[in-house]
């Protein structure tokens, strides 16, 4: 067991702001300051024995190595690693999956990498919005805003010179400017087991409309997703988004309660579904796979993940089809039909979420 009071926490190089006049931050979790020095010291040692920046199962293996005092908890150290990066502690890539100390890997005007701290990136992607105390981004009193009903207004209109209008919208995803009551028959839920494919039809949502997409997730867990664009990361029950996106009834800790008047039930064939989750799971990252093949490498642990993937997705599937969606106004998709035939998938989907019947119909009885 290595020395845990060594130089803990400390660095060799110091890390300092480029474009953020300052530091953003402030806020750390509930995780003890011990562990999160403990977490920066793997870091640096994993990283000088890999001699370039680390993902986290490398900083995993350190900390297993080393210490073996950080609980075994994934979302615990997930959560450490938020906490250092949302405080300008380390640099990290875009997709918030890799992470370095050292100061030449920095991003500069002379010296252009994809590791930056926090506040920069924060900065640089979201100007005029405002950084919450809870590490939300908020819009700021300057920040461009749109009213939901003249919003509706125009996708609902007929007049073609309007696109005009919408294209300038979309130009920057916006918040609603949060003096529309959205729970009374606009507030919509969007559900899907994880990995089905919800970040991608985000992402076409917020194209399409202008508008954030909200989530209930806790920004402690899907600060990666907000570092990726996606501002709205964990605004839910607010009258600022008018989608958000759940894996409600497959629940995850702190997740926010909110009541939708209509769901998006998104679903992906689980022969897909379940290995993109398990590299989520042990990977951490949204895009990276292993070059190992579960079944065959490691023919235990797939034997158990697969086993429990399957009873939750079992469970939660006759939630949602013998209780959610025979009480809420649904449409439901599949992620195949969206990749395959994006136009007439959305073109329902919006036709659904704005109250206009669709030749294939609005509300889809599974």
């Amino acid at each position: 067991m290595g020395n845990i009071l060594g130089d803990v926490g400390t660095q060799n190089d110091v890390l300092e702001r480029v474009y953020s006049k300052q530091k953003l931050g402030g806020y750390y979790s509930y995780i003890p300051p011990m562990q999160r020095s403990l977490v920066i010291t793997a870091i640096r040692e994993a990283e000088a024995e890999k001699g370039a920046p680390v993902y986290m199962p490398d900083i995993r293996r350190s900390l297993n190595t080393h210490y073996h005092l950080l609980g075994p908890s994934t979302v615990f150290l997930r959560v450490t690693l938020n906490d250092l990066y949302r405080n300008d502690e380390v640099l990290s890539c875009p997709e918030c999956d890799r992470f370095t100390l050292k100061k030449e890997n920095q991003c500069t005007k002379d010296n252009v990498t994809k590791y930056e701290l926090f506040s920069d990136r924060f900065a640089r992607m979201f100007p005029g919005y405002i950084n919450s105390p809870t590490s939300l981004v908020e819009p700021g009193p300057d920040t461009n805003v749109v009213n939901f009903e003249y919003l509706k207004e125009l996708l609902l209109s007929k007049d073609l010179s309007r696109l005009v209008e919408l294209e300038e919208i979309s130009k920057e995803k916006r918040f609603l400017d949060d003096k529309v009551d959205m729970t009374q028959g606009d507030r919509v839920a969007f559900c899907s087991f994880p990995r089905s494919g919800n970040s991608f039809l985000r992402k076409y949502l917020e194209e399409i409309t202008g508008i954030c997409t909200g989530s209930d997730t806790y920004v402690e867990i899907s600060h990666s997703l907000q570092t990726m664009g996606l501002k709205g990361e964990s605004h839910a029950n607010t009258d600022k988004v008018w989608i958000t996106k759940t894996h409600h009834p497959w629940t995850i800790i702190l997740s926010t309660k909110f009541v939708g008047n209509k769901m998006i039930f998104l679903m992906r064939n689980p022969i897909d579904n379940i290995p993109s989750l398990a590299h989520l799971s042990e990977l951490h990252s949204h895009s990276l796979v292993t070059k190992e093949d579960y079944s065959k490498d490691f023919p235990e642990f797939w034997e158990l993940f697969t086993t429990n993937a399957i009873k939750d997705m079992k469970e939660y599937f006759r939630v949602m089809t013998e209780n959610a969606i025979k009480n809420v106004p649904t449409y439901a998709m599949r992620f195949e039909d969206l990749r395959n035939e994006p136009e007439k998938v959305l073109s329902e989907l919006l036709s659904f979420i704005l109250d206009v019947p669709s030749i294939e119909g609005t509300v889809v009885q599974l």
